[in-house]
């Protein structure tokens, strides 16, 4: 049997023959590579690299033994330097490993850099195909201790590992150019201390002291496009009427603590032959505005278990379109929402008696935010509070809201437990009656 074939076999010591041959520039590797290329199955390869002393080693013995506790095929591949006077290398990286060294599913390979600049061995790459080819699911390659400059690993890995210790070097060397670029995670040996005062993200200062720093360098302006989505035509009370009919409404009734909802039919509050909310019983309206492309569709329907006494609520994250959701007590203020979410240019909105009483702006494609993450917390929470004080039983109304334009199943039902009339033009869903699936009746 060939070397290959033995490789491929998961012989160690075919590997390990292997691998000296591509060390040493034997003519013998060439040919067992051709077939190991067209075999061997891509691994994940982690670069870890650093200075000298910041702890590579043993971050490796740690991660190898983690990936094997899961049953992962592991291979490392392990550079040390050469003496510049003798030529020689102690390959002592191995040393901090020997656990691991009797472990059938890990192959450690301890390579010489030979004088190489860069962090790794010329023959680096087709070691780690090797590996590949012996079986490793996972193989991390391991640099000799490196400069600023030696950045060789990035593009060998698919993840790159930057060890440093802390302390090393003020703010002016934090954003050096070289090695701490090419960093996908940085780890640091001792967390005593530690605190992070600025962080830059592609050479630019993007926060400082746990805040984003809003339009700084490091966190750009989004593009025009992603602003302006709200889009809808100038909205009549008119548009938001259900004609009334014989019979009981399908309702949507939510499931306290779920997003599942369940079908109900009830009988239907009726005011000058047009449903309406009726608080008390805690039925209110729904409504789905379409906000894309400024046409006239509307859905509409009934809900039941929000609690609102009074006012009306209305968001324009609405999984999965993104249209606007608004719920209330009264046509009004569900009008009133709306026509708010949209001077907003997105957002989340709290109406009472035409009135907005809370309110968070979400101005990037009607679903983000520019301001801090406290910034926003602090308005969504006297959102929440505002929606409460209207009588809302539920812990977070806006995230209940943001699913129900869903089409989802009831349980054990195969039609939509969905109220909603569709979004289609001056027509409306058959509300009435009907339902094909079981449902409490009110």
């Amino acid at each position: 049997m060939d070397v290959a074939a033995q490789v491929l076999d998961r012989n160690p010591r075919a590997a390990s023959r292997l691998l000296s041959w591509i060390e040493d520039g034997d003519p013998r590797a060439a040919a067992e590579m051709k077939t190991l290329y067209r075999r061997a199955k891509a691994a994940y390869v982690v670069g870890v690299t650093g200075p000298p002393g910041a702890g590579k080693s043993t971050l490796v013995d740690r991660l190898v033994a983690l990936r094997r506790a899961r049953g992962a095929v592991v291979g490392v591949l392990a550079v040390d330097p050469s003496s510049p006077f003798s030529g020689g290398a102690v390959l002592g990286d191995r040393v901090r490993m020997q656990r691991h060294a009797a472990d059938p599913g890990v192959f450690i390979r301890s390579m010489a850099n030979r004088g190489r600049a860069g962090g790794l061995s010329r023959s680096a790459a087709e070691a780690v195909r090797v590996l590949e080819a012996w079986g490793c699911e996972i193989v991390f390659v391991e640099t000799v201790g490196v400069g600023q400059s030696e950045i060789e690993v990035s593009r060998l890995a698919c993840t790159t590992i930057l060890v440093c210790a802390p302390g090393a070097g003020d703010r002016i060397q934090a954003i050096k150019a070289g090695v701490t670029e090419i960093a996908d995670i940085v780890v640091l040996d001792d967390l005593k201390g530690f605190s992070v005062g600025m962080v830059f993200k592609n050479g630019r200062l993007a926060a400082r002291d746990g805040a984003l720093i809003p339009g700084g360098t490091g966190a750009p302006r989004p593009p025009e496009p992603l602003r302006g989505s709200i889009n809808i035509q100038w909205l009549k009370r008119e548009q938001l009427e259900i004609p009334a009919s014989r019979g009981r409404l399908r309702a949507i009734a939510l499931v306290p603590g779920q997003l599942i909802t369940r079908l109900e039919l009830v009988k239907p509050s009726v005011l000058s032959g047009r449903v309406i909310a009726d608080p008390a019983r805690d039925l209110l309206k729904i409504a789905v505005i379409e906000r894309h492309h400024a046409s006239p569709n509307i859905g509409l329907g009934i809900v039941h278990g929000f609690g609102l006494k009074r006012g009306a609520i209305a968001s324009s994250v609405a999984h999965d379109s993104h249209n606007i959701v608004a719920v209330g007590t009264n046509d009004a203020d569900i009008l009133e929402a709306v026509i708010k979410i949209r001077k907003l240019q997105g957002g989340l909105t709290a109406v009472v008696d035409g009135k907005l009483v809370a309110s968070v702006a979400l101005p990037i494609a009607g679903l983000m935010s520019e301001k801090s993450v406290r910034e926003v917390g602090d308005e969504l929470d006297a959102l929440i509070a505002a929606a409460r004080g209207m009588g809302c039983s539920l812990e977070d109304p806006f995230m209940m809201l943001s699913f129900l334009s869903l089409r989802r199943c009831e349980p054990g039902s195969p039609r939509p437990a969905s109220g909603l009339s569709p979004l289609r033009s001056g027509r409306h869903w058959k509300s009435y009656g009907g339902a094909g699936g079981k449902g409490a009746r009110r």
